[in-house]
Order: C-alpha cells, then sequence, then structure tokens
C-alpha cells in the first residue's frame, strides 16, 4: 500500500480556504443565515463541513447548546488536512446569546466575512442596529487570536450576548 503524500500549507493558503470554507456554508449571504446542505442538526450539538478534495482540506465548525432554558453555547472550528487527519487550525468559543441579540451578531460575522476581514471568526470591530450595539475585541491574526465579542442594549446597557473566543494555527503542522 502507498503511502499518501503529507502536503504542507501556508498560514495564506489556510486563511484562504477559511474564507471559501465559511461563505460555502452560508456566512457570506445576506438576510436570513442559509447553511446550503451543511448544516447538520445530530442530537445536542450541530455542525457546518465544508471539503475541498482538490486542496486536500476540510473544514468544520461543530457546537453544542447548553442545557434547555439557558442561552448558553461551545464550540470548536477547525480545519483539518484530508490525507491524515491533522488539525492545522483550530478556534474554540463558549458563551452566552439571548435571542434579542442573535440577528446582530449574524450581520456582524457576515459583514467581516463579506469584506474578507478575518476578526477570530467573529464580526469586525462595532457594529450597531436601532435598538442595540455589538463589539468584538479581536486580538492577533489568523495565524493567533484571542478576543470576546458582545452585544449590549442601546439605554440600559445590558448585556444580551458574550462570546469568548481563541484559537490559531498548529505551526508544527504549517510551513512558513
Amino acid at each position: 500500500m502507498e503511502t499518501p503524500e503529507i502536503r504542507e500549507y501556508t498560514a495564506e493558503e489556510l486563511d484562504a480556504f477559511w474564507f471559501d470554507a465559511v461563505c460555502a456554508c452560508g456566512w457570506q449571504t445576506d438576510g436570513a443565515l442559509a447553511f446550503p446542505g451543511g448544516c447538520v442538526r445530530l442530537g445536542q450539538y450541530k455542525t457546518l463541513c465544508h471539503t475541498d478534495e482538490r486542496l486536500g482540506l476540510r473544514y468544520t465548525d461543530i457546537w453544542w447548546d447548553g442545557p434547555v432554558g439557558t442561552d448558553t453555547f461551545h464550540g470548536v472550528a477547525m480545519i483539518q488536512r484530508l490525507t491524515d487527519g491533522a488539525t492545522l487550525w483550530t478556534m474554540h468559543y463558549v458563551g452566552w446569546m439571548k435571542l434579542e441579540a442573535e440577528e446582530l451578531v449574524k450581520t456582524a460575522i457576515r459583514s467581516a466575512v463579506q469584506r474578507g476581514i478575518f476578526a477570530g471568526g467573529r464580526g469586525s470591530e462595532i457594529h450597531t442596529s436601532r435598538d442595540s450595539c455589538y463589539i468584538n475585541t479581536f486580538n492577533g491574526g489568523f495565524e493567533s487570536f484571542a478576543g470576546v465579542e458582545y452585544c449590549t442594549r442601546l439605554g440600559d446597557n445590558a448585556r444580551t450576548s458574550e462570546v469568548h473566543y481563541s484559537g490559531g494555527m498548529m505551526t508544527s503542522l504549517v510551513k512558513s
């Protein structure tokens, strides 16, 4: 049996694949977030997946909802090499979100993706709606990042969501 060739990728190649993958999973669409054939609900968790056989890469985003009656969730997104399943890039996130914040968060993420801005896989900096404000305190770049995103209601400044996230490349598996 022949051993498959293990391809190495640059940070730029993985970054470009990440944008292609999240667009293919529906994050570039306007209006309601669409997951074209990609979102699968499996019991308590949901997953998005995009594979590019030509590049030999798979993007997977898996998230779990918290207990019934709570607004909590946590998840992991990753880029893996198809030949050996090695994880080349990953992001972990945990937080909570009230229903009233959901559309503004989705709008912020879509806006960053549409403009080709990587902000930790979340929305870029500040977005406002008629009654809420979204803020992302992203630090770093695609290779290594961390941050907190949150929404507040305008007027009383009550938080309606808060998500902590971090991630980056598995540098020993990516060529410089």
